[in-house]
């Protein structure tokens, strides 16, 4: 009927797992084969693979959380992979990586057909603690710790910047008659944009992967030739060389060395990568015939902090990545990154 909408589970579970069992999880957690899922889900499963059958796609609410079962970051926290089975999850410690499913799972839900829906407190990271079902719970528990939302005002801005996203872009919502939507999947990848009729288009892709965060996207290519540290190309939509920019928070890296190739930094590195095809924004400059890529970094200010990483590849390759800096009462900072490809 018309007018009357309903919660959509298929959306919810492809998004994050099953609400029944604890430990699974979905496709930010980096669960294989739910790519397609994924499409569908942004479609309003109007492609018929779905357990509804909705007429148009408003008969549904996409979500990941409501007042029933575990927070989104609850689950998120007892369905990541990389937790060991006996290990009871610090459901108060804000850590990057489940801060960065969150991220994307709010990020696919409000760029969904239908009527999005969050729960309240979603937007700061709100825990119940891993109960997964509070009906009897006492208050303190269900309560909403509003001082999470103070500590977490980078997580709450992102939602904000969300919601503002979809009421510019209406097309998100409801894809107007004569908005042409256009799907790309590769692997776990997935995206699609849509073509206004005058001629400018919006693009939207999810990448639930720790790695590979550029060249699985449509019309660019990664090229090396070796391993670890060797030359590298870039393509992008076929141009290539100087015709493609390459910036670190809006400064060109053209005169940085080889040290910091798209190949050799870190994926930790980078907070969000943004890429500019065709029209470039006048403040990287009117060179760029192929397009920019401008990576931005980290920048909440923390009174101090060390991130470090290392991993080990074929051939006996390695990375080693650190990164640690403090801001002082008076507002001076300092920030010192180095990591090495061997």
């Amino acid at each position: 009927m018309d007018g009357i909408s309903m919660f959509c589970d298929d959306t919810r579970d492809s998004i994050k797992g099953s609400v029944f069992i604890a430990a699974e999880g979905g496709y930010v957690n980096g669960k294989e084969r739910l790519s397609a899922g994924i499409l569908s889900a942004t479609d309003g499963w109007m492609d018929g693979k779905g357990a509804y059958e909705p007429r148009n796609a408003s008969q549904l609410i996409p979500y990941v959380s409501a007042h029933d079962n575990y927070t989104l970051w609850d689950k998120l926290k007892l369905s990541d992979p990389k937790r060991k089975e006996d290990a009871e999850p610090d459901f108060g410690k804000m850590d990057e990586r489940t801060l960065s499913m969150n991220r994307l799972a709010a990020g696919i839900v409000m760029t969904c057909k239908g009527m999005p829906f969050f729960q309240a407190g979603e937007e700061f990271a709100r825990t119940k603690h891993g109960e997964g079902n509070s009906f009897k719970s006492s208050w303190q528990l269900n309560k909403i710790d509003w001082t999470r939302a103070l500590e977490q005002e980078e997580l709450v801005d992102y939602y904000r910047g969300l919601l503002a996203l979809r009421r510019k872009f209406q097309a998100y919502g409801t894809c107007e008659p004569d908005c042409k939507k256009t799907f790309f999947r590769e692997n776990q990848i997935a995206g699609y944009e849509l073509e206004y009729p005058d001629g400018h288009a919006v693009c939207v892709f999810y990448n639930p992967w720790e790695k590979e965060a550029l060249q699985k996207l449509p019309g660019m290519k990664l090229r090396e030739s070796g391993g670890v540290g060797s030359d590298m190309q870039l393509m992008l939509d076929g141009f290539s060389g100087k015709h493609v920019k390459v910036f670190i928070d809006g400064i060109p890296q053209e005169g940085a060395g080889k040290a910091f190739d798209l190949n050799n930094i870190p994926v930790n590195f980078a907070e969000r990568i943004e890429v500019y095809k065709g029209v470039v924004p006048v403040g990287f400059g009117t060179d760029a015939l192929g397009g920019v890529i401008n990576i931005v970094t980290n920048k909440k200010p923390r009174n101090w902090f060390v991130d470090a990483s290392y991993s080990y590849g074929s051939f006996n390759s390695y990375k080693s990545y650190v990164n640690f800096g403090q801001t002082f009462k008076s507002g001076l900072m300092y920030e010192i990154n180095a990591f090495q490809n061997y």
